[in-house]
């Protein structure tokens, strides 16, 4: 009994028609006209990109340097840069601020979705309608 398992059925409205794969490979296996390799590339040279360590450490370095035209110079003091930034009165502030925002979103969030919870699990009517709802995408 000769088997091919390349061949895969498929629906229809007219009923199943069976397709090969592509020659070498598996249903899905193409990623646009050239192939996987080239989608494989790509993800990883967008993956090297965006999480390459060297711009953080280049950042990291930069950060205990003055920038002038072009060029490193020295400072006084490596930390001259962030105590200088943390004295400053309106940086301070800024912190304080991120920090009350997150504070009270995540608070809120966590109780909003504990009441939400406790709601869903209390009532018996209409809970279906309810969730429906609750989970429309807005």
């Amino acid at each position: 009994m000769e088997q091919d398992i390349g061949i895969q059925p498929s629906r229809s409205p007219a009923g199943v028609v069976r397709r090969r794969a592509p020659e070498g490979g598996r249903f899905g296996d193409d990623c646009g006209p050239t192939g996987w390799p080239t989608c494989s590339l790509l993800s990883r040279c967008l993956a090297l990109w965006s999480l390459w360590p060297i711009r953080r450490c280049f950042a990291l370095y930069s950060s205990f340097w003055k920038f002038n035209n072009f060029k490193f110079v020295a400072l006084d003091s490596p930390f001259d840069n962030y105590t200088r930034a943390l004295g400053d009165r309106m940086i301070r502030r800024a912190f304080v601020n991120a920090f009350e925002l997150f504070a009270i979103s995540f608070t809120g969030g966590q109780v909003l979705a504990l009441l939400v919870a406790v709601l869903l699990n209390s009532i018996r009517r209409g809970v279906g309608l309810f969730r429906t709802l609750y989970y429309i995408p807005w």
